[in-house]
């Protein structure tokens, strides 16, 4: 949990994570669902350098710092 909060750029970053209509999807349905895990773990994969080159982290460097957070990056991209 705490290296994909500080991979999607802290709290500030991580709190614009909601539900697309909050109309019709409550916030707390949202946060649960697998879309939004989805959303989260993509987004993860896609963290840039401050560069906007390379992704920051490689899937061995992410396994490093959290093998169950690459473990579920990796089954999000289907690799």
């Amino acid at each position: 949990a705490v290296t994909s909060f500080a991979l999607v750029g802290g709290y500030y970053k991580a709190i614009r994570f909601d539900s697309p209509l909050q109309s019709m999807i409550d916030q707390d349905s949202y946060v649960s669902s697998q879309r939004a895990t989805g959303m989260l773990l993509r987004r993860v994969a896609s963290v840039k350098d401050a560069t906007g080159g390379d992704p920051l982290m490689s899937i061995d460097d992410l396994r490093n710092a959290s093998a169950c957070l690459a473990e579920a990056v990796a089954a999000s991209q289907g690799t």
